[in-house]
């Protein structure tokens, strides 16, 4: 008996260590519209296309991993300070990721 109760607690110790990530959250319109997340993906995308300029945050969502992962659907408009033709697709995928440890940048990947 108390081998199944000491398998038992090993088995708690071990899932409590090796947590899985809860899922992305969904941001709320009033979240999507926040100076914070406007700033944050305007950044994201001077850094990432600098060419385009940010219409509207369509959707986006919100996971806390080592940091905080961000997910969003933007749609972007050309900047008119650039010369060559838009070609591509209005609405883009943007992630950004901001790490926890506070001294590493931000990473941003636009899709």
């Amino acid at each position: 008996m108390w081998c199944v109760f000491g398998l038992t607690l090993l088995l708690v110790a071990l899932s409590d260590s090796h947590k899985v990530p809860k899922p992305p959250k969904p941001l709320c319109e009033g979240q999507l519209e926040s100076q914070k997340i406007q700033e944050l993906v305007k950044t994201a995308l001077n850094s990432t296309s600098p060419c385009s300029t940010l219409e509207k945050i369509l959707n986006g969502t919100e996971q806390h991993v080592h940091g905080v992962k961000y997910h969003f659907q933007v749609q972007t408009t050309q900047s008119a300070s650039c010369g060559e033709v838009f070609h591509g697709n209005p609405v883009s995928n943007l992630t950004i990721f901001l790490p926890s440890n506070g001294t590493t940048r931000p990473v941003y990947y636009l899709e």
